[in-house]
């Protein structure tokens, strides 16, 4: 695993809340893993920090 360290948030993307985007994620996964199946998590890294 590499050794750098970002900073940022991470946030639940609820199906029932945002279904248009919980679809679109899951057809990604599928297609590139052929696995969609758990918790959808948006992560978003601050805006010009790295921490080494």
């Amino acid at each position: 695993m590499d050794s750098d360290k970002y900073v940022g948030l991470g946030r639940i993307i609820d199906p029932s809340e945002e279904p248009e985007l919980a679809k679109k994620v899951s057809e990604l996964m599928d297609a590139k893993y052929q696995w969609s199946d758990g918790l959808i998590v948006e992560l978003r890294p601050e805006p010009g920090v790295l921490q080494k």
